[in-house]
């Protein structure tokens, strides 16, 4: 994932061309304070130097957005074998008229000069290889304690992770409670420190053992974000391949 794939031009405009024609949808990712909120839409039509987006219902537990003109959203979306994204600024709220007279909320944002284009296969899951514990803490940016949870990583990808816990360490936190969660991914480097939602929590084979998910937001909408999203993309990828000389290493120790 080092050699970084953009679509300028001609190529941008037939990707937001495709993407109107098939209605695909795609995630608005905007920052609100300190924490990052998701949102669902659309896109609508296209113009000149504009795009019109249907305004976004909250994902979840986010609260509605502010269509304030000037401010910068990031917008990501599905395309064959690759992930879009882009960011843009907001010009406007005006409602859209659809073909049927119907009239329905909307918005418009600036049209993008390029369009990044990454392989979905580097949001593949990796389990931690074997014998390489990876402590993780993770603490809630939802109540006015910031209380500091432990536990060992299970498995990584770039749009989440999950991590075994203590029965004594899960928290009581509600479903898409924001988070930070920490942890060195492979010895001699630097920690990665990610905002991430409090998915699940649930029980695996030992009573005293609990597994919870989390998922990263905020690494599609700023280069900070997309240079983490690449490093995640390149421990897994060790990872996957640690793994898979484990398993070489295993079988052929079965055979002697």
């Amino acid at each position: 994932m080092n050699k970084r794939n953009f679509a300028v031009g001609s190529k941008c405009s037939d990707i937001l061309e495709f993407a109107v024609e098939k209605g695909f949808p795609l995630t608005i990712t905007t920052k609100k304070g300190e924490t990052w909120q998701v949102y669902r839409s659309n896109i609508l039509a296209l113009k000149s130097n504009k795009i019109v987006l249907a305004c976004p219902v909250p994902h979840r537990a986010d609260c509605q957005l502010e269509i304030v003109p000037g401010h910068e959203i990031a917008i990501s979306f599905k395309k064959g074998y690759n992930k879009c994204l882009f960011t843009s600024r907001i010009i406007s709220q005006k409602p859209f008229e659809l073909e049927d007279g119907r009239t329905i909320p909307a918005f418009e944002l600036y049209r993008p000069e390029q369009i990044e284009k990454i392989q979905r296969r580097h949001f593949d899951r990796a389990d931690v290889p074997p014998g390489e514990p990876v402590p993780v803490s993770f603490w809630s940016l939802c109540g006015p304690e910031e209380q500091s949870f432990q536990g060992t990583l299970i498995n990584l990808s770039a749009g989440g992770a999950a991590v075994s816990i203590e029965t004594d360490q899960i928290p009581l936190w509600q479903e898409n409670c924001s988070c930070y969660v920490q942890f060195f991914p492979l010895p001699d480097q630097d920690p990665l420190l990610l905002q991430a939602r409090f998915r699940y929590v649930s029980q695996v084979d030992s009573p005293r053992q609990h597994q919870v998910g989390f998922q990263f937001v905020g690494l599609e909408a700023d280069e900070k974000g997309r240079n983490l999203l690449r490093r995640i993309a390149r421990v897994v990828g060790v990872y996957q391949r640690r793994n898979k000389m484990a398993d070489i290493h295993s079988h052929s120790s079965r055979r002697k």
